[in-house]
């Protein structure tokens, strides 16, 4: 699900019935101005997996664990953002802004 905000911002909402998780992706158009929707989730939601998948193997899960997945995550999506924005744009067209939330509920 998909909304957009004043600013334009859009709230890409995703369910993964699998794990009884409800993530929300809250990004500004600095991301959205260079990939869809499905591909920030895409990107955020494998990113998130291989963390999950290592912590467990690691250790116990934590909230520490968990937020730094989530951060790590944010991170990767905004890194592939300005990426794009580097090598794929007109050379007059400048790194925009990028700013990526995730908010993870178990349900």
């Amino acid at each position: 699900t998909t909304t957009t905000n004043n600013n334009n911002d859009k709230i890409t909402t995703v369910h993964d019935n699998t794990k009884q998780k409800v993530r929300i992706l809250i990004a500004t158009d600095g991301i959205f101005d260079v990939m869809t929707n499905e591909e920030a989730v895409e990107i955020l939601c494998s990113q998130l997996d291989g963390n999950e998948k290592d912590n467990q193997q690691s250790s116990s899960s934590s909230s520490l664990a968990v937020s730094s997945s989530l951060e790590d995550a944010c991170l990767h999506l905004v890194m592939h953002a300005r990426k794009k924005w580097q090598n794929d744009l007109l050379l007059d067209v400048r790194v925009d802004d990028a700013t990526v939330v995730v908010l993870e509920f178990d349900v």
